[in-house]
């Protein structure tokens, strides 16, 4: 049985919504791995508290290095199918590919981001196909490489406040290439479905 992060940062510390993790639940069972679950957070901040994950993930399982697993935030609804859910997952880890999958900001912009970190329109998004290479997407969700040595940092002080988050950086800092899932999740968050 294999090993699976699940890291999970919460503002509110209610956790990964029922529905997610019953996916996750059923898809990785159906596919022999065991999920290690991480969640952490408060008001620290999401670059802090991905950092206090990570901490926390190496100091229980330190033998663990870069493995494979996901990022969802507490906020995030996969409304995906299970089985289908475990075909994405299974082709990822076949083609040793970075997964993200599109949801909506409080902008309403999609978290697919250019390479300055903008989240993409619907017109932008509608141009992409399955699995194409993106530059950078918000961790709402992400599975592939996780490189527990990163440290999560914000948009640099020159930028200002407002700029690129710690998602977009953790895509550029470490050449990830995310690729487009046909995964679908509701941003609790937003409201926007």
């Amino acid at each position: 049985m294999t090993n699976t992060p699940v890291l999970c940062p919460t503002r509110e510390y209610h956790g990964m919504p029922a529905q997610t993790m019953l996916t996750l639940c059923l898809a990785l069972g159906a596919m022999d791995r065991r999920i290690r679950y991480f969640q952490g957070g408060g008001c620290l901040g999401y670059a802090s508290t991905r950092n206090f994950i990570h901490q926390t993930f190496k100091s229980q399982w330190p033998e663990l290095k870069n493995p494979r697993g996901f990022w969802i935030d507490d906020d995030m609804l996969l409304v995906t199918p299970p089985e289908q859910f475990r075909a994405v997952i299974e082709k990822a880890d076949k083609h040793g590919w970075n997964i993200v999958a599109p949801y909506r900001n409080t902008k309403g912009q999609y978290m697919i981001m250019d390479t300055n970190g903008d989240g993409l329109t619907q017109e932008a998004l509608t141009k992409l196909e399955t699995w194409d290479e993106v530059p950078a997407a918000g961790l709402g969700f992400y599975y592939g490489t996780l490189p527990t040595d990163y440290l999560f940092h914000e948009f640099p002080v020159e930028l200002g406040k407002g700029g690129p988050g710690e998602d977009h950086f953790f895509f550029k800092d470490n050449a990830l290439k995310p690729r487009l899932a046909p995964l679908e999740f509701k941003h609790i968050k937003t409201g926007l479905f």
